[in-house]
């Protein structure tokens, strides 16, 4: 019989790609202001820390960070789809889950948090969810783990963040959402009136980690773990958790008249049963490049936790295992990988700014061999003997790749 246990600790810093060793015998970490919850009255939760409020309650979620204030501020809705994998078909008005119980979850003090259970039912048709909203001690965000089980066929299921951004046909708000290599203003494609009898196009963009919501005095950004489709209604980002299909492709859709692809049902398309999600919000100042820079360490933070694991043969001692670790200014590591025949490391960096920037990887002691190549992996020069830095200069939005490997 095995009895398991999770544990939640406040870690000392761990380098990059790295392991921080610690055993029974650790010096104590200093931990920051703690998160706190407390339950004022019967079915009311309050979950603070130095940066954030949320009260949570029948009548919805209210988060507060220093004088903003967004009431209604989650809400999960679903909406009638009868398009196919290849065109939304979207029917009706959007209709709410009803928030039915609210109870506490952890209760800090270094996680407060508090489950939300949601519900949308017809017949004998229903969807169910589980949201805990998770406060952080120190963390300037709110990460929301879903759970649910769906029973709804032909349907798209949203969550959305209801945001304070002043956003309107007269005071545009601007949108920006991460992609594969680099940042992007996701714009409403206009289709020309000759072109909609064809096509109409849709309301929603690919979303690869987080979209951003600014005007001039604040600004908003969502956090996805995947998830690919986002939308941008109003003040609100929203992130498709579940789209419940059943063909390939239909011929009587009004958005897209005749098939764009083989006339078959999908097995499992209809996405029945439980999915899960992580998501999260993070109010902060309006863009910038430092906005940007903040941005991409929330991500990181909620999209590559630290793992926690046992070794049972590593030695008695606390100490530090260093990984390859990216410098300079608005540079992202694209990709840190193992070569597939296992000799050497392949190093990728993003320039994120629009100017020139000087960067460098800085590997474990040692003695090395390093060489640029391309994205692909075909070498653009020679090996050569390098120290434990390898600096270079990457243009403007533009990647650049190394090779690097053990000096024989």
């Amino acid at each position: 019989r095995v009895r398991r246990h999770q544990l939640l600790a406040w870690v000392p810093p761990v380098p990059a790609f790295g392991l921080q060793i610690v055993t029974e015998h650790a010096a104590p970490v200093a931990t920051p202001q703690p998160a706190v919850l407390t339950e004022p009255e019967a079915g009311t939760i309050e979950l603070r820390n130095a940066h954030l409020s949320i009260r949570v309650d029948q009548l919805g979620v209210t988060i507060r960070c220093g004088d903003r204030v967004l009431e209604q501020a989650l809400s999960l809705v679903t909406t009638t789809d009868v398009g196919d994998s290849y065109t939304p078909s979207l029917r009706g008005a959007p209709e709410a889950l009803r928030l039915m119980r609210v109870r506490a979850g952890h209760r800090g003090p270094l996680r407060s948090s508090a489950v939300i259970e949601w519900e949308w039912k017809r017949a004998r048709e229903r969807v169910r969810v589980q949201t805990e909203l998770i406060l952080d001690s120190d963390a300037s965000y709110v990460r929301c783990d879903v759970r649910g089980v769906n029973a709804r066929r032909h349907h798209r299921l949203q969550l959305r963040w209801n945001t304070d951004v002043v956003n309107s046909a007269t005071a545009p708000a601007v949108h920006l959402c991460d992609a594969a290599f680099g940042t992007l203003e996701p714009i409403a494609f206009v289709a020309h009136d000759d072109d909609r009898p064809y096509e109409q196009p849709p309301s929603t963009f690919p979303l690869h980690r987080w979209a951003t919501l600014s005007d001039t005095q604040r600004a908003a950004t969502l956090i996805s773990d995947g998830l690919a489709e986002g939308a941008i209604e109003g003040a609100s980002l929203a992130v498709t958790l579940v789209r419940a299909i059943g063909d390939l492709s239909r011929d009587d859709l009004p958005e897209r008249p005749g098939h764009a692809g083989w006339p078959c049902p999908i097995p499992g398309a209809q996405s029945q049963g439980r999915f899960s999600a992580r998501v999260a919000l993070a109010l902060h100042a309006p863009w910038d490049d430092a906005v940007r820079d903040r941005i991409e360490q929330i991500a990181d933070a909620i999209l590559l936790p630290l793992s926690g694991i046992t070794w049972r043969d590593l030695e008695s001692t606390d100490r530090t295992l260093s990984g390859p670790c990216l410098s300079g200014h608005g540079l992202r590591a694209s990709a840190v990988h193992l070569h597939d025949d296992g000799d050497g490391i392949r190093l990728r960096a993003l320039n994120t700014r629009s100017y020139d920037v000087e960067g460098a990887w800085h590997l474990p002691p040692g003695v090395w061999e390093s060489r640029p190549c391309r994205m692909d992996g075909t070498p653009l020069g020679e090996w050569r003997a390098t120290t434990a830095v390898v600096p270079f200069v990457v243009a403007p939005h533009a990647t650049i790749s190394h090779d690097v490997r053990r000096a024989e």
